[in-house]
């Protein structure tokens, strides 16, 4: 019990000290109060002085492999005509056949091209009948996605081609 009773009044004290002791939220002078006042305390430099000061580059936009917005074709797009040459001239990897192995029995090894969720030509040469001007929004679905989305005879991929907003899923 004696042990207790010395360990309690040690903590006691312990606590008490550290409440005498201002925190630092105590050490930062009054609004009102001047720097000087305070011992060991510097004056404050003023705005002009501040030293140098760095300049941060504005981030450019995320860049996303697998998607294209109208913005992006309306920016990069010039002077093409329909999708097909922005794909070729742009994303060409779209246009090659993703995916690993084939099934059995399973579809050509093309890319097919889906517009507003309807199939859109047996190839990719089917966008050069798609005005640039027309897509909201185009995306390059990889061989499991396409194949969990519009079935397993587009085990090459796809390309989805939205033409409004309204349409995109």
């Amino acid at each position: 019990m004696d042990r207790y009773t010395s360990a309690l009044a040690a903590l006691l004290r312990v606590s008490a000290c550290s409440r005498s002791q201002p925190g630092p939220q105590a050490a930062a002078p009054a609004p009102g109060d001047s720097a000087a006042a305070q011992p060991g305390a510097q004056a404050p430099r003023p705005a002009d002085a501040a030293g140098p000061t760095a300049t941060v580059p504005a981030r450019r936009p995320r860049y996303d492999r697998y998607v294209v917005t109208a913005e992006e074709l309306a920016e990069q797009a010039r002077g093409m005509t329909n999708l097909y040459d922005y794909v070729i001239t742009r994303r060409n990897d779209w246009i090659r056949a993703a995916g690993g192995g084939r099934l059995r029995g399973g579809a050509s090894r093309m890319v097919s091209v889906y517009v507003d969720g309807i199939r859109f030509g047996s190839s990719p040469d089917a966008m050069r009948q798609i005005p640039v001007g027309g897509v909201y929004l185009a995306r390059r679905l990889g061989a499991s996605e396409a194949a969990a989305k519009y079935g397993l005879d587009n085990n090459a991929g796809t390309i989805e081609i939205f033409t409004s907003q309204d349409r995109v899923r």
